[in-house]
Formats: structure tokens, C-alpha cells, sequence
């Protein structure tokens, strides 16, 4: 048989055809299976719960140790990439805090109420990664920056007007230090 430019069809072949789709199988069984191996030489998905329960464990203590700010803010960065996308906004403002942890001053009182501010505006997503490692990978995170809610607040710095603080008297007796006496 010819065809209108002169070139001779080639007979139909069952064997070549079955050849062809064999081949693209296995072009395709090749790629799936080179593909996985990828991805589990990558460690998967990085933002995997496993996986990032897998690094909490690791950290263990060092993920409660305020004894090296710098150290576990670098800590909470290097996890920040890596945390699972249902906490990773909370995981995040918290990276952020312990990183502002590094850099404030306790002994500049608008600085320490700056902070104060941030930590309580911060709670949530402390609280919830608390709960969340707990419960999704038994790792206690506790409460890194505020232990047992209590703010590490120093002498120096006044929490409120000062105008309003009530004084006592060398015989005991409280008055209202905006009064006169």
C-alpha cells in the first residue's frame, strides 16, 4: 500500500505496539520510583508533622532554655522552616518573640514594656504550640519566655502610672500618693 507521497505504511504490528506501551510503563514505573526516592532522601515534605516532631524531640530541653538566648533563637529560626502549616503563623510570632527576647534591654523601662506588650500579644501562639506539641508529638514545650504566666519583668521597670501608687506611712497607715496630705 502507498501513500500520496510515496511512501510505503507499515503494516500494523501487535508486537511493536505492545513494545511501545511496555516501554512508556516502564518510563513511567522508572520516574515514580525515582521520584520517591527523592523524596525520601529529602526527608519528604519538611513542613510534615512527622517530621517536625521528629526535630522537637531532638531538641529536647534545649527547646525550654532561656540560659543561651541567642542559641534558641537560632534554635526556633532553623525550626521556624520547618514547622507544620497548621502552626506555622503561631511558630512563627513566637520565633519572632524569642529573637526580640535576644535584644531587649530589662534595664530601659519602655523597652521592657515594649516587650511586656509583645509576649502578651504573643500568648496565643504560645499557648498553642504548647498544646499542639504536646498533644501531636508528647513533647512539653511549656512556656519558654513566661514560665508559669509570670512576665521576667526587673525592679526597674513600673508596670502602669506611678502617679497612682498608694504609699505607706512609717505609722502603717496607706494614703493615695496623688492626694496632698
Amino acid at each position: 500500500m502507498t501513500m500520496r507521497s510515496g511512501m510505503r505504511q507499515r503494516p500494523f504490528s501487535v508486537a511493536a505496539a505492545a513494545s511501545a506501551v511496555g516501554v512508556r510503563r516502564l518510563a513511567g514505573t522508572v520516574l515514580a520510583v525515582a521520584l520517591t526516592a527523592v523524596l525520601i532522601g529529602c526527608g519528604g515534605d519538611p513542613r510534615s508533622v512527622s517530621g517536625f516532631c521528629k526535630r522537637l524531640r531532638e531538641q529536647g530541653a534545649a527547646l525550654t532554655d532561656p540560659s543561651d538566648p541567642a542559641g534558641l533563637a537560632e534554635l526556633y529560626a532553623e525550626l521556624d522552616a520547618h514547622a507544620p502549616l497548621q502552626i506555622k503563623d503561631a511558630w512563627h510570632e513566637v520565633t519572632l518573640l524569642v529573637a526580640r527576647a535576644t535584644t531587649f534591654d530589662p534595664k530601659d523601662p519602655e523597652d521592657t514594656q515594649a516587650f511586656i506588650a509583645e509576649s502578651l500579644r504573643a500568648k496565643r501562639s504560645v499557648d498553642t504550640l504548647a498544646q499542639w506539641a504536646d498533644v501531636k508529638c508528647k513533647v512539653p514545650l511549656g512556656n519558654v519566655l513566661a514560665p508559669d504566666d509570670t512576665l521576667p519583668v526587673g525592679d526597674t521597670a513600673p508596670v502602669g502610672p506611678v502617679d497612682d501608687v498608694a504609699e505607706t506611712s512609717d505609722a502603717g497607715e496607706v494614703s493615695d500618693a496623688s492626694t496632698p496630705p
